[in-house]
């Protein structure tokens, strides 16, 4: 897919109110995207959120647009940045690839599945 038709979404959270950890992820972010020939439609940033506070007003908007197939690919600085649970992890990557979307990260381009160990892998398979 040609990545100036992709539909990307940028997920930035802070676990404190540190407006400049906010732009250093954001700077970072904008440059991965410029690196990559991706345009960002929209930024969702989380200022001040746990990562296990389910009620963040910007992460529930974007599963909300995922759900409606709103992005091809979400962007995030790591995968702590969306949770730190990582069967809150696999659900997320669930979703998204239901809706064949993709979730990249500065850190790795991994999949979430193989950062598991078989063991988690088999029982999070299983439980779906």
């Amino acid at each position: 897919m040609n990545n100036e038709k992709l539909r990307v979404a940028i997920y930035i959270r802070i676990g404190n109110y540190d407006k400049q950890e906010k732009e250093k992820q954001k700077k970072e972010l904008q440059e991965y995207c410029k690196k990559n020939n991706y345009t960002p439609d929209k930024y969702y940033i989380d200022n001040g959120y746990s990562a296990n506070d389910e009620n963040r007003p910007s992460y529930n908007q974007l599963l909300e647009e995922i759900k409606q197939n709103r992005y091809d690919l979400i962007l995030t600085k790591d995968f702590s940045r969306i949770t730190r649970s990582i069967t809150d992890l696999y659900d997320f990557e669930n979703l998204i690839n239901k809706k064949k979307c993709q979730l990249k990260t500065l850190q790795s381009n991994q999949e979430v599945l193989p950062l598991l160990n078989p063991f988690q892998a088999t029982y999070y398979k299983l439980r779906k």
